[in-house]
């Protein structure tokens, strides 16, 4: 198991993913997982590829006023 606390940290992780690994991902805070789920949604999307996201209506709210801001 590895302990990811910063920005880069997740940015890096997704990175070494192959296209079918699997992941399981726990959080001690709310703030981290949305972090996460942030990194994500942006790597899929500058990358071109089509994003699909299942999430609670408050985390699809955090993740979108995340985005709104960063434009």
């Amino acid at each position: 198991m590895r302990l990811i606390r910063s920005a880069d940290g997740v940015k890096a992780f997704w990175a070494e993913l192959k296209p079918c690994d699997h992941v399981v991902e726990m959080y001690e805070a709310e703030e981290d997982f949305v972090s996460s789920l942030e990194s994500y949604v942006r790597g899929g999307m500058a990358a071109g590829d089509n994003v699909i996201l299942i999430a609670t209506k408050a985390h699809l709210r955090a993740l979108e006023q995340r985005l709104s801001k960063a434009g």
